[in-house]
């Protein structure tokens, strides 16, 4: 096996604790885990089937020169690194369609839709503009929607949905008090109180049906996937979407 080119200081919870490292630091933390797990199934089976102590020994060498790094670790990492990675995706899309790209094109190369690629694109831009105000390019950021789908009230099926039911169109908005499920008249409540605090509604997040399935999944406002899907109904994905931003609100 070959170790990994790691810096001989590096150290998980100093990266993990930082205000800020970047994406090169997690993904060296993922995988070094990955490398450190690999070779220790290795020395494990390797032990059981009586191999060659030479190689054993090498295997052992190996994991002792591996920084330490914890499962739990790995996946702070893996979080964090998609967030930067998917944060940071916005302003390559307009890059590409600066550069000649369709939205059909930016949405094939990201595994989306036409409609999909087009409406996160548009969605990130709104964000900069509402939180960053004074560094935000407002004006080059919007002027490549003009490639805009033709028909923005049909999104196509995997395009993400709002998560109500039924969807109340283009607001994109979550009222517990339209999804039937199974929750109770106190569970909506309280979704309301910890969702918003008052009575208006909140974005939680989206369900969006898998293309060439008969499945759906859930994902937050960051398009970070809810675990555990996909799901057989959009009933469910609902659901699991509910269950998790009552769980995210209340940590």
């Amino acid at each position: 096996m070959i170790l990994g080119d790691y810096p001989p200081d590096l150290n998980a919870e100093a990266v993990l604790s930082a205000t800020f490292s970047d994406e090169r630091e997690y993904w060296q933390l993922w995988r070094l885990y990955h490398e450190r797990r690999t070779t220790g199934q290795a020395f494990e089976l390797g032990t059981a089937q009586g191999i060659d102590p030479a190689m054993l020994d090498t295997w052992s060498r190996e994991l002792e020169q591996l920084p330490a790094m914890s499962a739990l670790q790995a996946l702070q990492a893996n979080r964090r690194l998609v967030d930067l990675l998917t944060g940071r995706r916005w302003t390559v899309m307009r890059e590409a369609r600066e550069a000649g790209a369709t939205w059909t094109e930016i949405g094939e190369a990201l595994g989306m839709s036409k409609q999909g690629a087009h409406d996160w694109y548009k969605r990130q831009i709104e964000t900069q503009e509402r939180l960053l105000p004074e560094y935000h390019e407002a004006a080059r950021a919007r002027a490549v929607l003009d490639d805009a789908p033709a028909n923005t009230a049909a999104p196509e099926p995997e395009g993400p949905a709002p998560a109500t039911v039924p969807a109340p169109g283009p607001a994109m908005v979550f009222d517990p008090d339209t999804v039937r499920l199974d929750t109770t008249a106190d569970e909506i409540t309280r979704a309301r109180r910890v969702l918003t605090g008052d009575a208006s509604p909140r974005t939680i997040g989206f369900v969006q049906p898998v293309p060439g399935r008969s499945r759906w999944t859930a994902s937050t406002p960051d398009f970070l996937p809810v675990a555990g899907g996909p799901w057989r109904t959009q009933q469910e994905a609902l659901l699991h979407l509910v269950e998790h931003a009552l769980r995210s609100a209340t940590r």
